[in-house]
Order: C-alpha cells, then structure tokens, then sequence
C-alpha cells in the first residue's frame, strides 16, 4: 500500500469556486476531511472511515462532478475498506473511481496515476482477481520506469507487485525476474537494509526456493537464474549477523548443484531425495575430530546482484563466519596455480602461500586443536584447487597437517559416509 505517497499528491489542486456552491458545505467536508486523517493517524480505521464518507458526500454536493478532492477521499476509502478485510467489492469500487476522477482532469501519466494503479491492483488481489490485478500493477510499472530515471522505492514496489502476482499464479520463472529487478533496484537505491528491502528479499528467496523445489532436477538455465539471488542473501544475511541462515543459503545451492550434476545417471536414485542437512547436524557429525571449511565465493555469473565471498568453518564447537577479501580473483590466481602443478617447483610454489594466506588462513583459528580431519567445501571457482598443496613457510602444507577430503556440499559427505555405512540419513532440514 502506498497511503504516504497520497499525503501531498493532491497539494498544489485548485480550489473550488466556494462562493457559488456555499462555504459552509466545503468548510464542513474540509473538517471531515482532516478528522478522518487524524483518526487514520491514530489507527481508528472504523472511525476514519465514517469521517472520510461523510466528507465525499459533501465534496460531491459542492462540486457535483469533477470532483477532485474525492480522489484521495475515495483512495483512502478503498485503503481502509482493503486493510480491514471489510469489503473487497467495495474498495476495488472505491479504488476505480478515484483513478477515473484523477485521470479525467490532470490524465495518465505522471506519479499519482501510477500510485492509484497500484493501490487499484493491491484491491483486486486481495479480492482474488489475479489477472486484473497484474494488468494494473503492469500499469503501474510501466508509468515509473517512465517516469524515475534513478533506482527508488516506487520502482522496487512495482517489480515486487508484479512478481507477488506471478507467483501466485505459480508462474516462478517469470515471477524471479521481477523479484530479482527489484531487489537489484533496493540495492542500488540503498534501501535493501529497511522492511521494504527485507520484505521483497524474503519474497524472492520463497520464489527461487520454489522453482528449486519443484523438481527433482532444475534445467541449468534456470538454475543460473536463482544462483544470484541465493549469493546475494548469502551476502545480505552475513551483513546482518546471520551466519547460520547464510550457511543455509549455501548449503541449499551446492547441495542443488550436485543434484542436478548428477540427474540422469545410475546413481542419481541415491541422491534425489537428499535435502540440505541443518546445522546442529553437522557439528554432531563433526564431533572432536573432524572441521569443515566450507565456501562461499560466486561465479561471474552471479556479478548482477552484490555477493560476497566467505569462509565457514564448522566445529563441534558450532559455525564461524570468516569474510574474504573481495577483490582477490580467485579465478585467475587458480589458473596460475594448475599451470604449474605438476610439481613444487619454484613458480608454482611463489602461489602457494598466496592462496593459503587468501583461502585457509584466516579460518584456522577456529578450528579445534583436536582436530585431525578436515572436509572442505569448495564453492565452484575453487572447486578444482588443490588444498593439500596449499600452506606457507610458517604452516608447512595443509596436507600434512590434516587428513583433507573434498565434497560438492557438507550433506554430500554425511550422507555419503552413511550409505557406505549402511546407516539412515540423518534429518534434514
């Protein structure tokens, strides 16, 4: 809803001719009026509500048509009507008058319209009327991007609308790329830290967890779709002191890749319906003797949405979150360092310390005494990367200090381990 951008929209209108039509009859609906905003301020909706309908009454009685104050009285109406659940017939009703006396004085196409679609698109989802509320909302969208040249808060409301319908109508694929328009706009716009920001974030995750749930496998296509929006909440939720929700994020991606690399062959049975393990799973499985550092570094594929690169550590002992730098190219640094792999020569060497002090550094301090086993998860970027030969003049080599295994996701590996144990899955989240 957007009643804050309807306070001032009606400002600079002009005033009625109130020497023909009487002051006492304007000066009576101008009270209701701002009784009704007053009581509307307070959350006396019921209240509010009488006052804005007596004060229309008496608006139309001045003007007899044309009128215009009754455009945000009827907005208004049609907002009260919609948040109480009272009657949805009534405030789409409400809602349509206010665009039709708007429109036939000042026309289509500047911010109050654009508002009043959508406040008229709001109505008509809440009534159920799907197709009618996307072919306003579309309006809406369509009048802003015209109209704001620079990322806002009425653009990113818009992207949102039209992909809310979208996925109530279970069309996900379509619905993601409204989602993710608008939470790119949030980011650029700086607003992604406030409840618009959040809401619209955890709306676009709902629809990304959609599409990966519903199938066993994801077309690749797809899959590169969702893969932004899943790095950037990684990021998001790391910024905001949620590592274990992060984690979760990560787990539910690598987890889905291998899923999908795996579709179509033999083994895939065994694999189908693995779902990413919750945390306190892990650091049972972990127990004192194994860690697991597992990475969160997103392909060039994802750079259209802000990610971030991490490392997570889990322990026994519970999950460390461990920022990487950034900048660093991991990509590129990896290239040099599987050039120059088939052996400890002096070139291939100068790159070992490098990524040792970039990758595994700085997670070591978390990681147990006791340790003696380390699973790493790398993200794709690294995936092929040698851990064992990683290490510096101060460490020695990785490999020499831990038993190391790899695994696509930290689910993987359990579940893995499980089956040749001939054991039940662990629960999942």
């Amino acid at each position: 809803m957007e009643n804050d951008a309807m306070k001032n929209a009606f400002a600079d209108m002009p005033e009625p001719d109130k020497m023909e039509y009487g002051e006492n009859d304007y000066a009576m609906a101008d009270s209701c009026s701002a009784k009704g905003d007053e009581l509307y301020r307070q959350d006396n909706k019921k209240q509010a509500l009488a006052q804005y309908e007596k004060a229309l009454k008496l608006y139309e009685a001045v003007y007899r048509e044309n009128c215009i104050e009754a455009v945000a009285l009827c907005n208004n109406i049609g907002n009260i009507l919609l948040k109480g659940k009272q009657d949805y017939e009534r405030a789409v009703q409400y809602q349509k008058e206010a665009i039709e006396l708007y429109t036939s004085v000042y026309g289509e196409r500047d911010a109050t319209t654009a508002t009043l679609y959508n406040n008229i698109g709001d109505a008509l989802l809440f009534k159920g009327e799907k197709d009618e509320a996307l072919t306003y909302f579309e309006k809406s969208l369509e009048l802003r991007k015209n109209l704001y040249t620079k990322p806002n808060h009425f653009l990113a409301i818009s992207y949102n609308n039209v992909g809310i319908v979208l996925c109530d109508k279970e069309e996900y694929e379509k619905s993601l790329v409204y989602y993710k328009k608008a939470v790119g706009i949030c980011v650029a716009a700086r607003i992604e830290d406030g409840d618009l920001g959040k809401n619209i974030l955890s709306e676009a995750m709902h629809v990304a967890e959609c599409i990966r749930q519903r199938a066993p496998s994801i077309d690749s296509d797809v899959m590169q779709q969702i893969l932004p929006l899943y790095y950037h909440a990684i990021k998001f939720e790391c910024e905001h002191d949620n590592p274990h929700k992060a984690f979760g994020y990560l787990e539910t991606v690598q987890t889905q890749r291998f899923k999908n690399a795996m579709y179509g062959l033999p083994s895939h049975e065994l694999v189908q319906n693995l779902q990413p393990i919750d945390e306190e799973a892990v650091r049972q499985w972990c127990g004192s003797s194994i860690a697991v550092l597992a990475y969160a570094i997103p392909p060039i594929s994802c750079k259209e949405l802000e990610a971030g690169t991490y490392c997570f550590v889990l322990t026994s002992e519970g999950l460390h979150l461990v920022p990487l730098d950034p900048e660093y190219d991991y990509a590129i640094e990896i290239s040099k360092n599987q050039t120059f792999s088939h052996g400890p020569d002096a070139a291939f060497s100068c790159y070992i310390p490098d990524l040792y002090g970039k990758l595994v550094k700085p997670a070591l301090r978390y990681i147990p005494e006791s340790t003696e086993k380390l699973l790493v998860v790398p993200d794709s970027t690294i995936a092929s990367l040698s851990f064992e030969d990683l290490g510096d003049d101060e460490d020695g080599l990785l490999g020499h200090r831990y038993t190391l295994s790899k695994a696509p996701s930290v689910s993987v590996a359990i579940r893995t381990e499980q089956s040749a144990l001939g054991v039940p899955a662990v629960s999942s989240s």
